[in-house]
């Protein structure tokens, strides 16, 4: 006789963990919830019953392999794995929220919330389906919402491999499902599945069409009224169409749902990415009315507010036939236009002109003096530029990280056009020379000469010139969005030179921003309509916030990016900087918000889709990112933008294309060392040491810099080459004498040399570093798991660990942060916690020789035993 999940007793405490209480019940035990007390945080436990048998046992511990192996928000984290006397444990993540089935009782999900909520649900499909797992019981019961909106996956009980990806791995899997039973949930599981048939991803995206089904309809559509009328109406029925349960359900949306519920799998979408990129494309062009959940025939322009930031509204009419795929992946345009209805009353904002500002060049004595007039040609242009609808600027401090012509910058940051000033001094007074040049061909679009004062009463005359030029020069574009910011009402004289020098002040370094800003407090009290008063305060504010995280600071910040965007609404930079700053303050709610207004205002702005994608990589939504950024990059190739991309690609196991990307951004940007040095960063990881140590000593000869210095030491000392390694780091220490990452490597160089004496006093060195940095502020997650290697070599080792583990409890979702971990685990002797840390690493894309140094000597063998 089976003992039931009930008959266990709920203990005080399992090791370390005080109960709290019981959290549910499943098919193998039951799930606890408990306190932490070393990390003061509650974690849910999962135990097996107390009747487990070995099969039991094999899949328990299945779970605990396939949650290991996953990195990604929409997946329930797995801390730590107990093997107590009374079973074993596995110690999750505890998500405070509901489940979809929850949810779903309340009546049908509005349209935008069943958009995100399963783009987040595919996201985390498709990391599962990246490591060769199906899921095979993905159901509503299963997913959480937390209070926040994010999707948790649950339960992975059921995992296995896909065929293809380890017919081993497979087959054993396979051994512990009996012979005749089928293991899941009817409702939810595909015809493949409940007939015994081989799986693949497509049996998961089965699942997932029944559970947007669900969501968007209320009810299941194969459900009967008992299980051998479901399984009968799962295999041989055809569900009722979406739109007869919901009359207002986007046709796009219905087909992708009906399309996942296909019988035939090929009938289906191929991939979780696939629906990713569909339900990425339904965000952007649907527009959702979010308080009654309808699609209208006719779409008004109010911003949407859902999950995920919608783009500006287009007119649509539904159209009378429903639409029934017969899944063709030309994906996302087909389902644009059908989503769009084919009508032609849709039509896409015109590309922007991307104008490539550049700093304006000096020449004469008085520098004093022009350094003032190209302050208020340098304020005036950013002002005329950005009241211009259909040209989108880039400022000089946006062009950073170029060297070269203001062809060869302009083009690296794809730029249609460059505006190129210059101050030139003649005898007691001046000029500024403006010229608009195409960036293909060189070609001078425009120019003009504008004879100006020198005297420092005259700089707001100076910049009303600039301003009204400008706009004369793009007067073919559009009307204007604004009447021009330097009206004589709106600004003191005076009040603007003294902005100007604040302005110049700050940017050469000559005044802590704390006394800055008083100053500019005081300009903005006398002067309340002088805009680039409110910027320079933001920007100052902004600065501060970012460095020291004071909230005064970030208050201050949006109460001028407030003020700026009311003197000047339809200007889109205050709303990016209000994106960028929610970001930096981790408030992706008000990021949203802001980002929803960025793209009613300027919807086909290169800018406006990179904040798009900050924000879904902030949310945790890495392949909407991949997908925004890729859409960017192609129509314009930055560096900035492809640097991004090739991070997160790299991060998310994209490894081919992250190594394609830094390719083309040195392709427009020739020695770019953002791009160079990522470039020997991906060969360290994933690539070829040869190259890397190639790679750095190029980047050396363009300029020498610390971090390319660690860099060449880390392939000489990957290599095995200590000496010369520890030469790299020496030279990387007289940049940077208390660089602890330096330190942490010439200190684990050493000691492969064999010189422990010295070693330990590098690591002591770098201990005390990091020691005085956690006084100035909170340390990192990277610099929190350097400092336990430290501790780790120098012999405090329950210290070590308790970093270790309170720093993969806030981030354990990169290859790195593993491997680390797994570096401290096997320094204090924990062989088998280095082993769960360094199969993860592997499992993110870690490269296996990285642990192939003295400190892991032996560990890749025992993983293989």
């Amino acid at each position: 006789m089976r003992t039931t999940n009930s008959d266990l007793p709920i203990p005080e405490r399992i090791d370390r963990f005080r109960i709290l209480g019981r959290l549910g019940r499943g098919g193998m035990g039951d799930v606890l919830l408990a306190e932490d007390e070393r990390l003061g945080r509650q974690v849910a436990i999962k135990r097996l019953r107390g009747d487990f048998d070995d099969v039991d046992r094999r899949r328990f511990e299945r779970e605990a392999r396939a949650i290991a192996r996953l990195s990604h928000p929409a997946i329930v984290r797995l801390f730590e794995v107990l093997d107590m006397p009374t079973g074993q444990h596995l110690v999750l993540e505890r998500v405070d929220g509901e489940t979809l089935a929850t949810r779903i009782r309340r009546g049908p999900l509005p349209v935008d919330e069943v958009i995100a909520l399963g783009g987040q649900i595919a996201e985390g499909l498709a990391e599962a389906h990246a490591n060769g797992l199906l899921h095979r019981d993905l159901k509503s019961e299963n997913v959480m919402i937390t209070r926040l909106g994010h999707v948790k996956v649950l339960d992975l009980g059921l995992v296995t491999a896909v065929r293809g990806e380890s017919e081993l791995e497979a087959s054993r899997d396979d051994s512990l499902t009996p012979t005749g039973v089928v293991l899941g949930t009817i409702r939810a599981m595909s015809p493949e599945q409940a007939s015994g048939a081989p799986l693949d991803a497509r049996s998961d995206l089965f699942a997932l069409g029944v559970l947007l089904y669900e969501a968007l309809t209320g009810v299941s559509p194969f459900r009967g009224g008992d299980r051998v009328e479901t399984l009968s109406n799962l295999l041989g029925r055809r569900a009722r169409p979406v739109r007869d349960h919901r009359p207002e359900a986007p046709p796009a949306l219905a087909g992708l749902v009906e399309s996942l519920i296909e019988k035939d799998p090929n009938r289906r979408p191929r991939t979780a990415h696939d629906v990713v990129s569909v339900l990425g494309e339904l965000a952007r062009t649907a527009d959702v009315d979010a308080t009654t959940d309808r699609f209208g025939d006719a779409v008004t322009g109010r911003a949407p507010t859902v999950a995920s930031p919608l783009a500006e509204a287009t007119r649509v009419k539904a159209p009378t036939t429903r639409w029934r795929p017969a899944w063709s992946w030309g994906v996302a345009l087909v389902l644009l236009f059908v989503v769009l209805g084919g009508v032609t009353l849709w039509r896409p904002d015109p590309t922007p002109l991307r104008v490539a500002f550049l700093e304006p060049e000096v020449v004469g004595e008085s520098s004093e003096l022009l350094e003032l007039v190209a302050a208020a040609t340098r304020d005036a242009s950013l002002q005329a530029l950005s009241a211009i609808p259909g040209v989108e600027p880039l400022a000089p401090d946006d062009l950073r990280g170029v060297e070269g012509t203001p062809q060869v910058i302009a083009n690296a940051h794809a730029a249609d056009e460059v505006l190129i000033a210059k101050v030139v001094e003649l005898v007691g007074t001046a000029h500024i020379e403006l010229r608009r040049v195409e960036v293909d061909d060189g070609r001078i679009a425009w120019s003009q000469r504008i004879p100006v004062s020198l005297s420092p009463d005259d700089t707001l005359q100076t910049a009303t010139a600039v301003d009204a030029q400008l706009r004369r020069s793009f007067a073919t574009r559009r009307t204007e969005r604004g009447s021009g910011m330097f009206a004589p009402s709106a600004v003191e004289p005076d009040d603007y030179r003294e902005f100007l020098a604040l302005q110049n002040a700050v940017r050469h370094g000559n005044l802590p921003y704390d006394e800055a800003i008083e100053q500019a407090r005081a300009l903005v009290d006398r002067s309340p309509r002088l805009v680039s008063a409110h910027w320079l305060l933001a920007d100052l504010a902004e600065t501060l916030y970012s460095d020291q995280k004071r909230p005064e600071d970030l208050a201050l910040a949006r109460r001028h990016l407030k003020r700026a965007r009311e003197l000047s609404p339809e200007d889109t930079r205050p709303l990016v900087h209000a994106v960028r700053l929610a970001l930096l303050a981790e408030d992706l709610e008000t990021a949203a918000t802001a980002l929803v207004e960025l793209e009613r205002i300027a919807p086909g702005d290169a800018e406006t889709l990179y904040q798009r994608a900050l924000l879904a990589r902030a949310r945790g939504e890495t392949m909407a990112a991949i997908v925004t950024l890729r859409r960017l990059v192609e129509r314009h190739p930055s560096w900035r933008y492809l640097y991004l991309l090739a991070t997160i690609e790299s991060r998310a196991g994209e490894l081919p294309a992250a190594r394609r990307h830094l390719h083309r951004l040195l392709e427009v940007s020739p020695d770019n060392s953002w791009g160079l040095n990522a470039l020997v960063q991906w060969e360290l990881l994933h690539g070829d040491l040869e190259a890397a140590e190639r790679l750095a000593v190029r980047l050396l000869e363009l300029k020498e810099h610390r971090s390319y210095w660690t860099n060449l030491g880390i392939a000489r000392f990957l290599l095995g080459r200590y000496d010369a390694a520890r030469n790299a780091y020496q030279r990387a220490l007289e940049l940077d004498a208390d660089h602890p990452t330096v330190l942490l490597n010439l200190a684990d160089t050493l000691t492969a040399l064999g010189r422990d004496d010295a070693a330990m006093h590098a690591y002591r060195h770098a201990r005390d570093v990091y020691d005085r940095f956690a006084t100035e502020r909170p340390l990192t997650i990277s610099e929190r798991i350097a400092l336990a290697q430290c501790l780790a070599h120098l012999g405090v080792a329950d210290r070590a660990v308790e970093i270790t583990m309170e720093a993969l409890a806030r981030g354990d979702d990169d290859a790195e942060l593993a491997y680390q971990a797994a570096v401290v685990f096997s320094v204090v002797g924990d062989r088998t916690s280095a082993r769960i840390k360094a199969r993860r690493a592997l499992d993110l894309g870690m490269d296996e020789r990285w642990f192939r140094i003295p400190q892991l000597a032996g560990l890749l063998d025992e993983l293989e035993s």
